[in-house]
């Protein structure tokens, strides 16, 4: 239920300590001098990046970021003795009055972490999942110290010991995912055309990127705290380029008839993801957990693609008309034949609140406020019918949601 962790680890603004960490990163020593002094430069503020890719089962990248820290100075003299610079000139201090102002480095290390990967360094690719029981979360901790005392055994006891502890570190981002499986692709390549259409687009907007093709073959939409993204894995896979082909053909066997579905929780999201569990802090082992990446999951997925089994056109008229009476029933069949027409939730909505349009087969006009429409969407929702329908040209009656597997495997996994 976890793919991908991002952490990071505040470092103690020593030179010698940056220095010795950038040697192990591979970073040269021109660079060093030049970007990465701690005896802070007012001419020089902009954030410096150095960026590593060891070869460390689980981890993606490592990287150690200068960024300049900013603080109330009181007046010039104060400038002098905390920057060694003289104070700008075109300042005016007020009385009492401080000013905002850059006046030394922080640096900050940056790990990305697959934990799966680091758990079994054996597979060297992998479709699997992370799952985040305390056994697991427990065994990926004691992983993660041995990689820090492997990787940075240069460095001093001191140095090392501040950086081996899992759970010292802070979370950045985090993706929770799960793989829906079906009994074959055509019945997966079914689902995600429905989930294409699926979301009112409420709280985010679709993602189009034509520099990152997975998110054009799939259902994605973002928000600046997170994003959705529900993808055919086998098309993830064929854009890898580090693959071999011996690669790729085992992890496309792998990944027959699998959905990822993964929510990727940004650092602007981390602070709403604390308030929603009540954590008190960023630490990463707060967010290892199977309740927070269960009620994440089945959060979005209610909100995107919908809890409801997938019906055709006659067979979700049947159910509709089943549970409500005809006037009503004729008012939600109106709407889901608009949605059919444009081929999305989000056009539909637009289209029913503009007003003037008209359904082709039965020439009825369907219009109405937002609140109606939105009402209409829980009424056909609360008869077990999701509002997309299955096209004709699949040929299939119906398909069972299969958020039902991402609960089951809930179920199983807390209840071991």
């Amino acid at each position: 239920m976890i793919h991908t962790i991002a952490i990071t680890k505040e470092l103690f603004n020593n030179q010698n300590m940056i220095n010795q960490i950038l040697n192990i990163m591979e970073v040269d020593s021109a660079r060093i001098d030049k970007d990465f002094s701690t005896e802070f430069n007012p001419f020089n503020t902009s954030t410096k990046v150095a960026v590593y890719h060891p070869n460390i089962p689980g981890v993606n990248a490592i990287k150690l970021i200068r960024s300049t820290r900013t603080g109330k100075i009181y007046s010039p003299e104060m400038y002098k003795s905390v920057t060694g610079y003289d104070a700008p000139t075109d300042l005016i201090w007020e009385n009492g009055e401080g000013i905002s102002l850059p006046y030394s480095y922080g640096y900050t290390l940056y790990i990305e972490i697959n934990p799966y990967k680091m758990l079994h360094d054996h597979e060297k690719h992998t479709v699997n999942l992370f799952l985040p029981t305390k056994s697991n979360v427990k065994l990926f901790e004691d992983a993660f110290s041995n990689m820090i005392s492997k990787l940075f055994n240069r460095l001093n006891i001191c140095a090392l010991y501040y950086l081996h502890d899992f759970t010292e570190w802070n979370i950045r981002r985090i993706d929770y995912s799960f793989n829906l499986h079906f009994e074959n692709d055509n019945l997966r390549k079914i689902f995600q055309k429905l989930a294409h259409k699926t979301s009112s687009h409420i709280r985010t907007k679709p993602i189009r990127d034509n520099s990152q093709k997975i998110y054009n073959q799939s259902a994605a939409e973002r928000n600046n705290s997170y994003k959705i993204i529900c993808y055919d894995k086998r098309i993830e896979i064929e854009n890898q380029e580090y693959l071999n082909s011996d690669e790729k053909r085992t992890l496309m066997s792998q990944a027959y008839g699998i959905q990822r579905y993964e929510v990727q929780i940004g650092y602007n999201g981390i602070s709403s993801l604390m308030q929603r569990h009540k954590l008190p802090t960023r630490a990463a082992h707060n967010f290892l957990s199977l309740d927070i990446a269960y009620t994440e999951l089945m959060d979005k997925y209610t909100k995107t693609v919908g809890l409801e089994s997938f019906y055709n056109r006659h067979k979700a008229k049947q159910l509709i008309r089943q549970t409500y009476d005809e006037s009503m029933a004729c008012k939600l069949i109106n709407v889901i034949e608009l949605i059919a027409q444009v081929r999305s939730l989000d056009s539909a909505q637009k289209q029913f609140i503009e007003g003037g349009h008209f359904i082709k087969n039965s020439g009825k006009e369907v219009a109405g406020s937002k609140q109606t429409f939105r009402k209409y969407i829980k009424m056909i929702r609360a008869a077990g019918v999701n509002p997309v329908l299955i096209a004709d040209v699949d040929k299939i009656s119906q398909l069972k949601n299969p958020v039902h597997q991402i609960t089951e495997a809930y179920h199983k996994l807390t209840s071991a």
